[in-house]
């Protein structure tokens, strides 16, 4: 993909265009628009594809190219970081968006059912961290894994609720994951701390920390400069807010309680960083911050 869709029938010897400008077309600035991001064929109708643009286009061709349909209604105007048809439906797919370059760190994972006529949002609990890739398991359609910027999270329910997957992954932007199916293994590249394998075999049997959304958390301002609140509406107990670089690595850690805390990391430099707000070792809020130091 450039900005147009190209195949190759003979191992790349030559490529010809499938389709027109599949992105919105060009535009000033000094990001890339205007740039297919993620292409995804689907494996039950290699008829039918998938594609998604920098620029928050996402299309869909159900004749191998010969017309292609704009599916973007219902979706927000985000960076497209992946789209994934379901390996046995060609009318469902999957679409994670990233709002970093627009500084807006909502999780976007989005369902369709009919070939992207309309949309459902399937984030419920994830934390407010981008959404960089997403994987249908061949197992089980209904179980999902999803490439974040603090991590891997994975739902059973088609996103009813979402879990951390596994132990011992730093909390490190995850750009990508792939999953080998025959030895259940699902691997995951991050950005600045290496590459990390999992055995979902053992998925059963882990206890994944689960974020409680029962807890109202406020965390503010957001950029910060020199300190920041955090209000938390209901009762907890052993409270902890805790930063971490973009590597993955803890750089400040504090006690908080209910009701209103101010939080000064003096000794941290300005720069975007991962927060955990913790109660009693499970985890009630995750997002980026950007803070100044004074």
């Amino acid at each position: 993909g450039s900005y147009r869709l190209y195949k190759s029938m003979n191992r790349s010897s030559s490529w010809s265009a499938i389709s027109t400008d599949l992105t919105k077309g060009t535009t000033n600035g000094n990001l890339i628009y205007g740039t297919l991001t993620t292409i995804s064929v689907s494996e039950a109708d290699t008829n039918v594809i998938y594609v998604g643009a920098d620029d928050g286009n996402v299309k869909v061709t159900t004749n191998n190219g010969g017309t292609w349909t704009t599916i973007t209604s219902g979706l927000p105007n985000r960076w497209i970081t992946r789209v994934a048809a379901d390996p046995l439906n060609a009318g469902t797919a999957y679409v994670t968006l990233s709002g970093y370059r627009d500084n807006e760190y909502l999780p976007h994972v989005f369902r369709t059912t009919n070939f992207g006529s309309t949309w459902q949002s399937i984030s419920s609990n994830l934390p407010q961290i981008p959404v960089n890739d997403i994987i249908i398991d061949p197992s089980n359609t209904s179980t999902l894994y999803v490439a974040t910027d603090a991590g891997v999270y994975y739902t059973t329910n088609l996103g009813g609720t979402w879990q951390v997957l596994g132990t011992g992954l730093p909390l490190v932007v995850v750009t990508d994951i792939t999953l080998h199916d025959p030895t259940r293994l699902l691997v995951a590249a991050t950005y600045g701390r290496s590459m990390y394998k999992a055995d979902l075999t053992t998925l059963t049997t882990s206890t994944p920390e689960v974020a409680q959304n029962n807890i109202n958390v406020n965390l503010f301002p957001n950029p910060a400069k020199g300190f920041f609140h955090v209000e938390i509406s209901q009762e907890i107990k052993n409270g902890e807010i805790t930063l971490y670089d973009l590597k993955g690595e803890k750089v400040f850690s504090s006690s908080i309680n209910n009701g209103s805390n101010k939080i000064q990391p003096r000794e941290i430099s300005s720069g975007v960083y991962l927060y955990k707000i913790v109660s009693e070792g499970s985890m009630i809020k995750g997002g980026k911050i950007v803070f100044s130091a004074l």
